[in-house]
């Protein structure tokens, strides 16, 4: 069954008999689709038969916050996708797909979050949430319980100057006002979801760590996420880039103490994005659906990212790979255009030339300490090539990311 038969044999809402049969048929048409992407994997297809299971919807660039290691404080977003286009775009992607994510590049709460909901609880799909959580009320996570499978708060503190340092003046007290509605709200009763924090590593935050950490299991979450900061200016490397501030033994300390207090409280801690070993004292509940096994990057074979300008992307790193826009363009012709087989034959091969040859995230991936660890979202917190305005802060995120330069085309010199 080839993906276009998999996209247009998609059960009819309307039909005659019981929504029990239309549930079971929704599952099986994903249950099928889960099978053929891993037998185009493991046959390694250029042009695969399958879909995408994990779409990642960036609905909305805005975010309500100004982040000092984010774009969003030098070009804030603007782009909102609208919902017409919305629901045209998750009814042609979602019937054989498992989950949709609302990621990265604004605060997924400030657009049309409800209506979204409702869209993807028709379809029978998981839902993964990445929040600054100064939003997230108990009436949301209310609406969001039996579907939701992932949630991940941006979160770089507990201690307040450093907080609102990094994430703008009223912000801890937004957040700790939200964390206590959602404590009296879910009491003592178990979640059947995953919840983490992830924290940017920070010149800030570093002596602050092993506190984190208790606040993180005193709060309940199943692991805490430790992420490199993409700086914006050589100033923001100057002042909070740890790996720049802080002699290496110091930094050293402060990451030990910090593993032996998740080791001691049974909390997970997940380091290896920057580059120190991940402390795993406990088995999480599996995420779905099942994660690829295999080296190769999972990101790029078994998910998608679609920006608000309907541009489509393979992952969440920022650099030059634009598959397509929807603006031009049905998913099924993106999906196995030209693009994304020059893309997966790179990979299947071994071959990978430009972000993805030097891209740290998926050479943690092929790590075994990474890989033994499946966490509940691998992405990163990024942002894309595409609009045109971001541009520049994208090179400028290339930099700090791959530790390079993009080199400018100049006009070549004739010989005299």
């Amino acid at each position: 069954m080839s993906s276009q038969n998999l996209a247009t044999s998609r059960p009819d809402a309307d039909r005659p008999g019981d929504g029990q049969m239309r549930n079971r048929d929704r599952q099986l048409q994903k249950q099928e689709n889960s099978r053929l992407l891993r037998e185009d994997i493991a046959e390694k297809r250029l042009v695969f038969k399958s879909l995408p299971e994990i779409i990642n919807l960036n609905q909305t660039s805005v975010c309500n916050l100004r982040c000092i290691m984010c774009f969003q404080a030098y070009t804030p977003g603007t782009e909102t996708l609208p919902m017409s286009r919305v629901h045209a775009i998750l009814d042609d992607v979602l019937p054989t797909a498992h989950k949709l994510k609302l990621t990265t590049a604004g605060e997924p709460l400030i657009g049309e979050f409800e209506e979204i909901l409702d869209i993807a609880d028709q379809y029978e799909c998981k839902l993964d949430i990445i929040t600054n959580a100064t939003r997230l009320t108990a009436a949301r996570l209310e609406r969001m319980e039996g579907m939701l499978d992932h949630l991940a708060i941006s979160i770089d503190s507990h201690v307040e100057e450093v907080l609102d340092h990094i994430r703008g003046e009223g912000v801890h007290r937004a957040i700790m006002k939200n964390f206590r509605e959602l404590g009296e709200f879910l009491g003592d009763r178990p979640r059947s979801y995953l919840t983490s924090f992830n924290m940017v590593l920070m010149t800030s935050n570093v002596p602050h760590l092993s506190g984190f950490v208790r606040f993180a299991r005193e709060a309940g979450v199943d692991h805490v996420r430790v992420i490199r900061m993409s700086y914006m200016t050589q100033e923001l490397k100057e002042k909070e880039d740890p790996f720049h501030c802080f002699a290496k033994e110091e930094l050293d300390r402060h990451i030990e103490d910090a593993r032996q207090e998740a080791k001691r409280l049974g909390l997970n801690l997940i380091l290896h994005e920057v580059g120190y070993k991940n402390v795993i004292s406990r088995t999480e509940r599996m995420v779905s659906p099942e994660p690829i096994q295999s080296r190769y990057c999972s990101q790029m074979l078994q998910e998608v990212y679609i920006q608000p300008n309907e541009a489509i992307y393979p992952c969440c790193i920022p650099g030059d790979l634009f598959m397509g826009s929807l603006k031009r363009n049905r998913f099924e012709e993106i999906w196995n255009g030209r693009a994304y087989q020059r893309l997966r034959k790179q990979m299947f091969s071994q071959e990978l030339v430009g972000p993805c040859a030097k891209c740290k995230l998926y050479r943690a991936y092929r790590d075994d300490d990474a890989y033994d660890y499946i966490p509940g979202s691998r992405t990163l917190r990024g942002f894309s090539r595409i609009p045109d305005p971001l541009k520049k802060l994208a090179d400028r995120a290339r930099e700090a990311f791959f530790g390079e330069k993009k080199k400018k085309k100049g006009k070549k010199r004739k010989r005299s």
